[in-house]
């Protein structure tokens, strides 16, 4: 035991099993934790079996070491009740409560199963992106009835392709940033708001570079480096980000982000001067965080009860984010030489009234479109799913267009 809790340590399991020389977070505390009790138990086993026969050890410590024997004969007892209160709750939280909301997703005739990680890879960068030159078929369905049936397309440096229509060949560009709500969750290509921007703007070509669960760093890391000065064919041109309020929780990496598809998202806070500092990722930013959401997430007991980090939404956190705007809006002024730089208030939004004076503390320009429609309407949220509609991307699309006066004057 000794032997193999020295020998299966990380450096041995990553050259022995991982492709791509890396392993999780998680994986990496799992072998250390095994190993650590392989060795600690074959230590106790060679010197108990060397000292006397069990039954005169036993006797032995009782006798002279009360305490400690007690000790560990608690320690043995609370592991083994909360082992079995673990079991228990895995079952309260697995039963079944009724009918769920079942995705399937499809690439290239390879079906993927369900959740949010299908369909992209590790980034250093950003965290994560699509795959590129990607076609998947994604499906929702609700006690067997199906919601949607959708293709994602993605072109070679992984964006959702926004095809155009009726355009010989736009002069400028329109960059939209964001997450799921830009990318187009549960919508088809051609139904997404950059494409019926591009429809409503044929003077604009839209480059689509919103990915489900992206925050504001995605774009300050994405802007920053530079590199997308070469993937823009046209010379000049606008960029818009849509702000949702969760946003607010992916730039400070709270619980539900980090301890789920989050822990790899940039990690950016403000130094002692207010600049904008990189700490790596929520993960190699903030080890013992990381490790306590990992730990919650694991136990069956706490997702029973929803026991959690709390924190609690402030201004601290609204500068945090105006600032990543702010950054951002500076970065692509030096790489395109222009100010057509905006934040869109999705409909919707509570937190946006709390971020618009520090956006203008900041001097970055806004639509608040929080209160265009309403977006729990049946017709514009889709069912059983908090994403817009084709219909309200389409009434988003006609309202920015014309607040940009990019609108064409033939479809006013």
């Amino acid at each position: 035991m000794v032997c193999i809790g020295l020998f299966a340590n990380e450096w041995v399991m990553k050259r022995l099993f991982s492709s791509d020389g890396f392993l999780e977070f998680e994986t990496r505390i799992q072998i250390w934790f095994f190993d650590a009790v392989l060795v600690l138990l074959g230590l106790f086993l060679i010197w108990y079996f060397r000292s006397a026969p069990a039954a005169d050890v036993l006797r032995h410590s009782l006798k002279n070491y009360p305490k400690t024997t007690a000790l560990v004969f608690g320690f043995v007892l609370t592991m083994a009740l909360w082992f079995s209160t673990e079991v228990l709750f895995y079952f309260l939280n697995h039963r079944r409560t009724g009918d769920r909301v079942v995705f399937e997703n499809q690439i290239e005739g390879i079906t993927v199963g369900e959740g949010a990680g299908e369909g992209y890879q590790k980034d250093r960068l950003l965290g994560y992106k699509p795959l590129p030159n990607m076609r998947m078929i994604s499906k929702m369905t609700f006690a067997g009835r199906q919601i949607y049936n959708v293709t994602y397309s993605t072109d070679e440096r992984s964006r959702r392709i926004t095809p155009v229509r009726g355009v010989e060949k736009p002069g400028k560009f329109i960059l939209f940033f964001g997450c799921s709500f830009t990318f187009g969750e549960g919508v088809q290509d051609d139904e997404t708001l950059p494409f019926f921007v591009g429809q409503l703007a044929s003077r604009y070509r839209p480059y689509n570079y919103g990915v489900n669960g992206y925050g504001p760093q995605q774009m300050v890391a994405k802007l920053q480096q530079g590199d997308i000065r070469g993937e823009i064919n046209e010379p000049e041109g606008v960029l818009v980000y849509t702000f949702i309020d969760d946003h607010i929780h992916r730039v400070i990496g709270s619980q539900h982000v980090a301890q789920n598809w989050g822990k790899y998202l940039p990690y950016y806070v403000l130094d002692s001067n207010g600049n904008l500092e990189r700490r790596g990722d929520f993960e190699s930013g903030r080890p013992g965080l990381a490790l306590l959401f990992w730990l919650l997430g694991k136990s069956e007991i706490a997702k029973y009860f929803q026991i959690g980090v709390p924190h609690r939404i402030g201004d601290d956190d609204f500068i945090l984010t105006a600032k990543m705007f702010a950054e951002s809006r500076n970065a692509f002024s030096r790489l395109f030489n222009s100010k057509e730089f905006f934040v869109v208030i999705f409909p919707g939004s509570t937190w946006g009234k709390w971020l618009i004076p520090h956006l203008q503390n900041n001097r970055v320009r806004y639509f608040d479109y929080s209160d265009l429609f309403d977006p729990t309407q049946i017709d514009l949220k889709i069912e059983r799913d908090p994403h817009p509609t084709p219909k309200a991307h389409h009434m988003v699309a006609e309202r920015l267009t014309q607040d940009l006066g990019i609108l064409d004057t033939r479809k006013q």
